[in-house]
């Protein structure tokens, strides 16, 4: 069965109507009493489950995934002789946090003034600063950016 039809522009045409006739007779058969099945259209892009009867208004309406060839998502076989014959790849590299560059930050002792004032105020004095988490970077972006805006 030739699935040319999914990339017909022409949602009217033949052509895409017998394909979408095609398509729901074979989620028919593949999901025996099923009432909804996975929507292929580009709105539901197989996210959402339908009823049979939307799913071929949705295809006529939004039309179908084009990439959608192989329905695997409605119980079609995928071939997996074709896909034994590609390289294996065994090289796996560690996974860096672009985020941890920072984390070592220099600790200096605090200076004179700020034990005195920590003592006063009976508040411990925090050598090596702890890095501003996400939120807190965003919302510290969000500030300075207020003064650059016009």
């Amino acid at each position: 069965m030739s699935r040319r039809w999914i990339q017909n522009p022409n949602r009217c045409a033949d052509e895409y109507l017998d394909g979408i006739e095609d398509f729901i007779e074979f989620a028919r058969r593949h999901n025996p009493g099923a009432t909804r099945i996975r929507c292929p259209c580009r709105r539901c892009n197989n996210t959402l489950f339908e009823s049979i009867e939307t799913v071929g208004f949705h295809l006529v309406r939004n039309g179908m995934i084009e990439t959608y060839s192989i329905w695997n998502l409605h119980g079609e076989q995928v071939d997996h002789a074709s896909s034994s014959n590609a390289p294996r790849v065994d090289n796996v590299e560690p996974i860096v946090d672009p985020n941890d560059q920072n984390q070592q930050l220099t600790t200096e002792k605090p200076s004179r003034k700020a034990r005195r004032v920590a003592a006063i105020h009976d508040v411990p004095v925090v050598a090596d600063p702890t890095p501003v988490g996400a939120i807190g970077g965003f919302l510290l972006w969000q500030s300075w950016k207020s003064f650059f805006s016009g």
